[in-house]
């Protein structure tokens, strides 16, 4: 049975630095190019106010509308890679996207710091962007006081960001924080989002953590 620790011998800690308990963010190698038909759907997909912050499409099932099955295969495609080649889950448990939306962020517009309940693995594809970054937040100080740093890195930034491109996919937990900044150009920045589930059995008999997901 896959055991939830791992144990480093003395010469594996010798002179070694270890990024403990990492964040795991994927931001996708392959470009998904964007059809100039599954672009218009979704420019055209009706929208409304989100919290009176930026505009959302009222369809939160995107992905399963006929003209996006070519970005749905590529986004499955990616988030098993990221399940079971990066985070080695057992490949008896199935993931699926479950909600799917888009988001639209005019000038001055930004989208607020949360994260994804009720899911696993979230995901947001840019469909169209001026290279607004995307922030994920730590969440949790490493310290109990303030510490000042010489300078920034990513054992120490309270917030790590990456600069966006269309036709881009990243994956990360749903438990990280993310935000994007206001829109400070004349270009409205769309983005496909969606989270996922499992089915399968997870935990373990003797521990009474198993759980079985249909």
């Amino acid at each position: 049975m896959m055991t939830e620790e791992v144990v480093l011998d003395q010469q594996e800690l010798n002179n070694h630095l270890f990024c403990l308990f990492s964040e795991p963010l994927l931001i996708c190698s392959e470009l998904y190019q964007l059809s100039k038909s599954e672009f218009n759907f979704i420019t055209n997909l009706k929208r409304s106010s989100i919290s009176g912050i930026n505009l959302g499409s009222d369809n939160d099932r995107v992905l399963e509308e006929k003209e996006l099955q070519g970005l749905k295969k590529y986004c499955q495609k990616y988030v098993e890679k990221y399940a079971y080649e990066i985070l080695k889950i057992e490949k008896n448990i199935k993931f699926y996207i479950t909600q799917s939306w888009c988001n639209y962020n005019h000038t001055d517009k930004h989208h607020h710091q949360h994260i994804h309940h009720n899911s696993i693995i979230s995901g947001v594809f840019y469909v169209q962007t001026d290279g607004t970054r995307i922030q994920f937040h730590k969440g949790r100080d490493s310290f109990p006081i303030k510490m000042n740093f010489s300078e920034s890195n990513l054992l120490n930034s309270d917030i790590t960001f990456f600069k966006t491109e269309a036709n881009r996919l990243f994956l990360y937990p749903s438990t990280l924080e993310h935000s994007v900044p206001k829109n400070q150009s004349d270009k409205e920045r769309i983005s496909l989002a969606f989270n996922t589930f499992i089915k399968g059995s997870v935990g373990d008999n003797q521990q009474r953590t198993r759980l079985r997901l249909k």
